[in-house]
């Protein structure tokens, strides 16, 4: 029997204009509250942006973001896997001395904002919004710190141009990185830098422990890099129709139909009407 279900965000539970069909999701919901099926979503995104997403459900779900930094229980915190202030400088400081005329945008997220520097220009300052959706510009990023913007900072977000060389400069910038972080892919060349062997895996893996669950028990859907940690945690894994090369070779299984078609809803009911 599953236990829980746990799904990515962008191109995997949601679709090409970044909604759901809510109708259908009422009616799955009410089926996995019957079968006792704990329901979960995991992204590289803010906590605020999931759960305006699931306003009706929030105290009956889990929330996986930041790339499993950052877990709430409906509105309660349950933990944070914070940088310091001296990671997070470092960080900034690589990636504008060496990368500077590689990148289009930079921002620092904490459990209360997303923070861009106020020289950050409009176009791309209105796009980082879609994403981050309590972002704050300050005077200089470069400065950030906990104490300063009395907020727990947790990821450094990093967008490179679009170009034949991106793959490269995102591998030159990882082979940077100050000790004891790492960075993975959420798309739209974007990298989430964070604390190494934090991912949406070490999210889903205490929700495992919270629901005595095995990782039979488990299912999970994902697309793209920052998905295979927990892609690779179950049998009952699928990655998307959509989903990168990568993600269909470590999941057991991949969906019968896209993001664009309801792929994760339409495979969570087929589950709940087999078991």
């Amino acid at each position: 029997m599953i236990k829980l279900i746990v799904t990515d965000m962008n191109k995997t539970f949601l679709n090409e204009a970044n909604r759901y069909d809510e109708i259908k999701f009422a009616k799955t919901f009410q089926k996995m509250k019957q079968q006792n099926v704990n329901f979960a979503v995991a992204s590289g995104g803010p906590n605020d942006k999931l759960q305006n997403l699931f306003i009706d459900y929030q105290d009956q779900m889990d929330f996986i973001s930041q790339n499993g930094s950052v877990i709430y229980r409906g509105s309660d915190l349950v933990h944070a896997e914070s940088l310091s202030d001296d990671q997070i400088k470092q960080t900034l400081k690589m990636l504008y001395d060496d990368f500077g005329p590689d990148i289009v945008g930079v921002n620092v997220s904490g459990l209360k904002h997303t923070y861009v520097d106020k020289k950050l220009p409009e176009k791309m300052y209105q796009l980082m919004k879609q994403y981050y959706s309590n972002t704050v510009r300050v005077d200089d990023l470069a400065d950030i710190s906990s104490a300063s913007t009395n907020d727990q900072l947790v990821k450094v977000g990093v967008t490179f141009k679009q170009g034949e060389n991106v793959m490269r400069k995102v591998h030159e910038m990882r082979q940077m990185l100050p000790n004891g972080l790492e960075s993975l892919s959420s798309g739209f060349n974007t990298d989430l830098i964070g604390t190494q062997g934090v991912d949406k895996a070490t999210g889903v893996r205490y929700l495992m422990k919270k629901y005595d669950a095995n990782p039979e028990e488990v299912v999970t859907f994902g697309d793209n890099e920052n998905d295979l940690g927990m892609l690779r945690l179950t049998p009952n894994s699928y990655a998307m129709k959509n989903g990168i090369a990568e993600a269909k070779d470590n999941a057991g299984h991949v969906t019968e139909f896209d993001n664009r078609h309801d792929g994760v809803l339409r495979t969570i009911d087929n589950i709940l009407d087999n078991q």
